[in-house]
């Protein structure tokens, strides 16, 4: 029983780890745009909107202190709209993986499935650290 609580306060802690460090804390008010000056692109050629999303979480991760909120929608619909396939696959994967373990944990308190729950996170987000690496960003690893 002691091993069941321990998975489950370490499943709780890593959503919470990776959802402040991708979407940031609960805050009032509106959220800053984020900034885009390290992106570089061209007059033919826009920044993809994935890859500036990979960079814009690479930011918020190596950035310490409390972050502005972001919504999963905002976030989702950047991946979403990429060219790039694999990063919209793997950045959709990964947002809405962290919004089902958010919605399971404001509801029904830690997930019964705790070291699933942490894996499928851990999956989504080296995924999403391979679709940007191919484009230049280094998206941290998790810590916990």
């Amino acid at each position: 029983m002691k091993k069941i609580i321990i998975v489950a306060g370490v499943a709780v802690f890593l959503i919470v780890a990776v959802s402040l460090a991708v979407f940031g804390a609960p805050s009032k008010g509106t959220t800053p745009a984020a900034s885009t000056d390290h992106v570089v692109q061209t007059a033919s050629q826009p920044a993809d909107s994935g890859v500036v999303t990979c960079q814009e979480m690479a930011n918020r991760a190596n950035t310490p202190g409390p972050k502005p909120k972001l919504s999963f929608a905002d976030v989702r619909a950047k991946f979403q709209s990429s060219q790039d396939a694999e990063i919209r696959t793997a950045g959709v994967k990964l947002v809405d993986t962290l919004e089902k373990a958010d919605k399971i944990v404001k509801e029904d308190g830690p997930p019964s499935d705790s070291l699933g729950a942490i894996m499928a996170m851990k999956v989504a987000w080296m995924d999403l650290q391979v679709a940007c690496g191919k484009h230049g960003v280094e998206v941290p690893d998790l810590k916990a």
